[in-house]
């Protein structure tokens, strides 16, 4: 796998921007099965954690109002990048998470069937009208989004179990702030920078990494 290139550096993702090892302390990423040193990630500090959910904030009162239409294509052209850089992501998930690399193959192009599939389901975020007991009542539900959500991702699958809870969020008119393991970070970093790509509004999507403890 040593021909696909080194190992991505790693960082935060706050309202907007990257914030790489060389701006925060951190931790270093290891290879399982070599113990060998990938990487370094790097922490938030108590003031990231204050600006991302103030970025989360920010965004969230336009992107609520954003046409579902606008979201749906954002994840569609999440779903296009993933399966364009797929080998890339796969290879360096194997890395510091240890799975043999067909998994993490089929991991990364799973990942794309589900930002389809949520890009076609926040276009179809329906309300309904409730049959009233009084003929001169009218009684509706309207469907909207909570707000900031807090979103934390295991390791085992990082790159799936994290595109579920961006897309679930980011679909439905939401914006969140991501906490994934720090022990398997490169597959999500990669996803943070699609959306990038992808034009999702900064704020929107906060990546912080940390001690869980």
């Amino acid at each position: 796998m040593s021909d696909a290139g080194p190992y991505p550096t790693l960082a935060l993702y706050i309202d907007g921007t990257f914030i790489g090892p060389d701006e925060r302390e951190g931790e270093d990423v290891i290879n399982p099965a070599d113990g060998g040193v990938l990487g370094r990630l790097p922490h938030v500090r108590p003031d990231d954690l204050d600006a991302a959910i103030a970025a989360a904030s920010r965004a969230f009162e336009s992107w609520r109002w954003t046409s579902p239409l606008e979201r749906s294509g954002i994840l569609r052209r999440v779903a296009e990048l993933i399966r364009e850089r797929a080998s890339e992501i796969a290879r360096n998930l194997t890395l510091d998470q240890g799975k043999p690399l067909a998994e993490a193959q089929a991991e990364v192009f799973g990942a794309a069937e589900h930002a389809e599939w949520h890009a076609e389901e926040c276009r179809r975020i329906y309300g309904r009208v409730i049959p009233p007991r009084d003929r001169n009542v009218r009684q509706t539900v309207i469907r909207q989004p909570v707000g900031v959500c807090a979103a934390f991702t295991p390791w085992n699958f990082p790159f799936n179990q994290a595109l579920r809870k961006i897309s679930a969020a980011l679909g439905s008119g939401c914006t969140l702030v991501l906490k994934a393991a720090e022990d398997a970070p490169s597959a999500v970093v990669a996803l943070v920078r699609l959306f990038d790509e992808a034009g999702l509004p900064p704020g929107c999507l906060n990546l912080v990494w940390g001690v869980p403890e």
